[in-house]
């Protein structure tokens, strides 16, 4: 991307200013306790909720690395983005009414509560691992890259270290309410960039959005392909459905840890739901442009180059700067999310076993130091990322496989109350080696030819995890009725309390409508582009 000029560099400074402003301001009130500093003690209402959830779900890895698979691949991509719903319904329904109800403050506190310290410990170790040497390093690497093509002067490392410092500022000091309310911003303003390109690529392209969606062979043309495609056959989006979309939507620290902080059942609901609709939006702002540069160009050089070729072609100065800050805004949230779900974590399940009946200041400022510990190894790791072909392929490939057996744990645990301790603790400990495993298939890849789609492996691994917990829970020692009263999801439980529902809700704000409607969305969407 050539250097931008000055007006599009005082927008994209703003940006910088205004998201530190909002996080310090907000974050300014006195933190009671630790439950109001890591999520808030109930008050982010419905909007911010879906607005923090989206921004900490989106990064550079999405507008540049997806953007450049749809370049390659066509419409199938945009199930990374509006294959979600499935999972989202499961956090709506089954998930989210637990985690409320037992005023569940990290995910692995809900395992100490339904099994006991071991599989609370080591689901706290397994998740502060990935943030920090998979999740953290991936962002702040696209980050410094993103830095580094704007302003070619900014070395990529101290891009890395620039966009570390900025966003873990106010992080560090304002605790949830901060990432909350700067996240808010930053999901207005990605959406607004994306939609923005969108409608500038339908108004200049001769033929608009028809030429743009049709400009695509058949083959690329649908969101499910068959089993035989190379890279994304329809057995990836099952794994995607099952596997991976569970353990991130509904037991991943970081974007769960906002509905925790809701101030009624019905605020975290309808953030679900409103997340829903907004990422029915990503998909256009997102994979879109990755369609955009295939009817502009079919033969980049460089597919990973989608984003940055469309907004050089089509983004007037001025513009500009407004779409480069909400790419910016997209890996900031992201690092914002990561670091304090990690510093959480790291307090509530880790520290507190050693150091029980420790003063809420105290865990807060133990928190504190944890975000900026986090941050500085994450921020060290990240030159680790560019050993990998590309900034998409780094973020599947290693948390594909980590992902399988989490989602078996935790969908045994709130489904069948027969699942035991032994079995969470024997099924989480198959994540350890998987780690390593995107390493070592790189390895053969580059050194022995391996040939293998990593997608299937993920669903194979997903099965037998499933199969090992459930089965291994048979023959062991089942818990209590009352170790698991309220931990195990029941029908009832999709209901709001009644003390809410006393207070009456118009139709309008009716939670099984809006469901309704998004569910008919999201399969029109289906139906059209299958």
């Amino acid at each position: 991307m050539e250097e931008i000029g000055v007006l599009d560099t005082g927008v994209f400074v703003a940006y910088f200013v205004i998201v530190v402003l909002i996080g310090f301001y907000m974050g300014r009130k006195k933190k009671e306790s630790a439950r109001d500093y890591f999520v808030t003690s109930s008050r982010l209402p419905w909007y911010v909720i879906g607005f923090a959830m989206v921004a900490s779900s989106i990064s550079t890895e999405q507008f540049v690395g997806s953007a450049g698979f749809t370049h390659r691949w066509g419409i199938v991509v945009f199930n990374w983005e509006w294959c979600n719903w499935p999972a989202m319904l499961i956090l709506l329904w089954i998930f989210l009414p637990i985690y409320l109800n037992k005023r569940i403050v990290t995910m692995p506190g809900y395992l100490e509560k339904r099994f006991g310290d071991g599989p609370r410990n080591l689901y706290a170790a397994i998740s502060i691992l990935a943030a920090v040497f998979i999740i953290l390093p991936g962002v702040l690497y696209t980050g410094g890259l993103l830095l580094n093509e704007i302003f070619p002067a900014i070395p990529l490392q101290s891009g890395i270290w620039l966009m570390a410092i900025v966003a873990g500022g106010f992080t560090i000091y304002g605790g949830m309410i901060s990432v909350a309310w700067a996240q808010t911003f930053q999901a207005i303003l990605l959406l607004a960039s994306g939609i923005l390109v969108f409608f500038l690529a339908i108004n200049k392209i001769p033929g608009g959005l028809s030429a743009i969606l049709w400009a695509e062979e058949d083959a690329r043309n649908h969101l499910i392909l068959p089993r035989s495609h190379p890279e994304l056959p329809w057995t990836a989006i099952v794994v995607l459905v099952f596997s991976t979309n569970i353990w991130y939507f509904c037991t991943n620290q970081a974007i769960v840890q906002s509905c925790l902080g809701a101030k009624s059942r019905w605020d975290g609901k309808m953030g679900i739901i409103f997340l829903g609709f907004l990422m029915i939006l990503t998909g256009l702002c997102v994979e879109f442009p990755g369609l955009i540069a295939y009817a502009l160009n079919p033969n980049l050089e460089n597919p990973d180059t989608a984003y940055p070729f469309v907004v050089k072609q089509l983004v007037s100065t001025g513009l500009k700067g407004l779409v480069l800050a909400g790419l910016c805004g997209a890996v900031m949230s992201t690092i914002e999310a990561l670091m304090h779900s990690s510093s959480a974590i790291f307090t509530l399940d880790l520290y507190t076993r050693f150091f029980k009946d420790t003063p809420d200041k105290k865990l807060i400022t133990v928190g504190r130091w944890a975000s900026a510990t986090i941050l500085i190894v994450g921020t060290l790791w990240a030159p680790m990322v560019g050993q990998f072909g590309s900034i998409f392929e780094f973020f599947q490939k290693c948390w594909f496989f980590i992902a399988a057996p989490v989602a078996a744990v935790f969908l045994l645990a709130v489904l069948w109350k027969r699942t035991t301790h032994t079995a969470a603790l024997w099924g989480l400990l198959l994540v350890l080696p998987l780690f390593v495993l995107p390493y070592v298939m790189l390895v053969g890849k580059q050194g022995y030819g391996w040939q293998m789609n990593e997608y299937n492996l993920a669903g194979v691994i997903f099965v037998v995890s499933f199969v090992f917990v459930a089965l291994l829970s048979l023959v062991t020692k089942p818990p209590k009725p009352e170790q698991i009263e309220g931990l195990v999801w029941r029908p009832s439980m999709m209901k709001l309390p009644e003390a809410e529902l006393a207070l009456g809700y118009p139709w309008y704000k009716n939670l099984w409508l809006w469901c309704a409607v998004w569910v008919t969305v999201m399969v029109a969407i289906y139906i059209k582009f299958w």
